[in-house]
């Protein structure tokens, strides 16, 4: 970037940063998940069944569907006040599934810890929350007692419990090529895994960071806190291309 454009950039950032935005290279990331699936299209990777555990509203697979539209979604959600609009989902889409219930490592009944919109079975590090208690399945059960077809790409965002929700998938894994995880770079719950527990855990499975879709700072001190992160299975060929350009 010459200097012109350097210190255009700089006078526009220092305006815009009052919004909350700065301008950046195109180039640069992160673009959101959006933008890297619509990136696999272009390699010529279709994804044909998705799960989305920790679905919340549905809002995920709805944006994820406009760029795989003949996908199969599986969506599992245990909270209650997402279960009006995602049995709606389902009945009005024969391609969306709705199964409520929780993924762990083990089957069982646990406590949820719930806090504005947002819930996990690990204690928070910085607000208090309210329990609730809810099912608890494997994905391998899961996948076994409803004929699910195995999933191209699992998306879990169940707020530091990722790592119990792939050791109850160790079967399914095996036929999964991608992975959509959020990992955290802070411990924010009580016991969560920080990023390189999970990096390490699927790297030993063959998935490595694929990219980077989005990421999350600390306001105290801009500390990276927390990433969405795409991994692909070495299986993929992904990963075999060394060249810069």
């Amino acid at each position: 970037m010459n200097s012109t454009l350097r210190i255009g950039k700089s006078v526009i950032n220092s305006v815009i940063k009052r919004m909350g935005v700065r301008l950046v290279n195109s180039d640069w990331g992160p673009r959101g998940f959006a933008a890297t699936f619509a990136k696999l299209k272009q390699c010529g990777v279709e994804l044909s069944v998705i799960y989305d555990v920790g679905a919340s509203d549905g809002s995920w697979a709805l944006e994820t569907k406009k760029v795989f539209p003949r996908a199969t979604y599986a969506l599992f959600e245990p909270l209650s006040e997402y279960r009006a609009t995602l049995v709606n989902l389902a009945d009005g889409d024969s391609h969306i599934k709705f199964l409520r219930c929780a993924l762990g490592s083990t089957r069982g009944e646990f406590e949820l810890n719930c806090h504005d919109g947002q819930s996990s079975f690990l204690e928070s590090t910085s607000w208090k929350t309210q329990r609730l208690k809810v099912p608890v399945e494997t994905l391998d059960d899961l996948v076994e007692t409803n004929k699910l077809p195995p999933p191209s790409l699992i998306k879990a965002d169940i707020q530091g419990y990722e790592l119990e929700m792939l050791k109850g998938a160790e079967e399914t894994l095996k036929s999964c090529n991608f992975l959509f995880l959020e990992v955290s770079w802070l411990q924010i719950y009580e016991g969560g895994p920080y990023a390189g527990e999970i990096l390490g855990f699927l790297a030993e499975r063959g998935f490595h960071v694929y990219d980077i879709c989005s990421y999350s700072m600390r306001p105290l001190d801009g500390r990276l806190t927390q990433s969405d992160v795409l991994f692909a299975h070495e299986r993929t060929g992904l990963f075999s291309k060394r060249c810069w350009s």
